[in-house]
């Protein structure tokens, strides 16, 4: 975020310093740009550098009213949130479904068991026990694995997102 915000400072104080006509060449070609290549990792994400172009050229070609520009960002950014949450959201779901699949597993268990009804204790406890174990793996999988890989692909999602909304803020 620092890098963004010092190019954002830098490509600002050149438009207040001399104009919007001095940013052209450096918002119509950002890979041969001088500016850009001051900040490298702002550089090397491909999307940003391109968002941040495109709304420039929108601005430095006279669209300089904020509502038009937030609402045309508001809606990229809404577009890129769903792009960046879906495989998150898709991990979610798989993780949502695995307890499921331990209680399928505990009910044919017990099915079993039954079948079994007339072995001693000792053998019907062995039975339940295995059912059982479908259940604890059921939970353990999905909210011990599964979920925090969710939670950690989100949490990546939702850091390119409001990187996003940190470049709309600026050019607001």
């Amino acid at each position: 975020y620092i890098e963004l915000l010092s190019l954002l400072y830098t490509i600002f104080k050149l438009v207040r310093t001399k104009g919007w006509l001095s940013i052209e060449q450096h918002i119509e070609n950002p890979h041969e740009s001088e500016v850009f290549k001051q900040f490298p990792e702002f550089y090397a994400d491909h999307h940003a550098t391109v968002f941040l172009c495109d709304y420039l050229r929108i601005i430095s070609l006279g669209n300089e009213d904020a509502r038009i520009i937030e609402a045309l960002l508001d809606e990229e950014i809404e577009t890129i949130t769903t792009d960046e949450m879906h495989p998150g959201h898709a991990v979610q779901n798989m993780a949502d479904g695995i307890p499921a699949l331990g209680i399928v597993a505990a009910v044919l268990g017990v099915i079993k068991t039954m079948a079994s009804i007339s072995e001693p204790p000792a053998v019907l406890g062995g039975m339940i026990g295995a059912a059982l174990v479908g259940t604890f793996l059921g939970g353990w999988i999905s909210y011990g694995m599964i979920a925090p890989i969710a939670n950690a692909i989100n949490g990546k999602a939702e850091t390119v997102i409001m990187y996003f909304k940190c470049i709309k803020v600026g050019l607001i």
